[in-house]
């Protein structure tokens, strides 16, 4: 009996590795991007004229990081940075027509996907699937968050700047102190 369930067990994380293999293998025509790209662009599609610390608070990747890929991004002519008028030290970046087009490019593709996967499953087969890629990433969201904090590190393995015992939600993007506020870091 226990070997059968530790084999469904067994049997379900290899599904799940196996949908995303082939998910990510899978022939896109809009695949020139990498997703960091294409992150940027929607965030930028969503907020323009955003400055580079802003993209990298928001993207949640570190400056140097971001400074390549606006790099790579201003030669293929997509985005544009330029000087703040108001504080010439802040520089704004801000989605051009170039970027626009990979955008529309992606959404068409995008749209394409969704419905040809759609088409595969069932309504209630979808409402399955939903439910339980959702339990599934809240599970493994909560798990994440309060490792960071017995670890003391905040999202992106940076350590927590504390504040003696007082709450310090929001500073590193996640509430865990709300969960441990009894709990010590040293």
């Amino acid at each position: 009996m226990k070997e059968n369930i530790m084999e469904k067990e067994k049997d379900v994380i290899e599904s799940l590795y196996r949908l995303m293999r082939n998910f990510k293998r899978r022939p896109r025509e809009d695949r020139h991007a990498p997703r960091s790209y294409m992150k940027l662009l929607y965030s930028l599609e969503n907020n323009n004229d955003q400055s580079a610390s802003e993209l990298a608070e928001t993207l949640d990747i570190r400056p140097s990081s971001l400074s390549q890929l606006l790099d790579s991004m201003e030669r293929d002519q997509v985005i544009v940075r330029v000087k703040d008028a108001d504080d010439m030290r802040i520089t704004r970046i801000s989605i051009e027509d170039e970027g626009k087009k990979i955008l529309e490019k992606h959404e068409e593709v995008k749209k394409e996907e969704e419905e040809k996967l759609a088409a595969w499953l069932t309504d209630e087969e979808k409402d399955d699937f939903i439910r339980i890629a959702n339990k599934l990433s809240q599970k493994l969201e909560e798990e994440s968050q309060d490792e960071g904090c017995r670890n003391g590190k905040g999202r992106r393995g940076e350590m927590h700047k504390f504040h003696g015992n007082r709450r310090h939600s929001g500073c590193h993007g996640h509430r865990c102190h709300d969960k441990h506020d009894n709990d010590t870091f040293d």
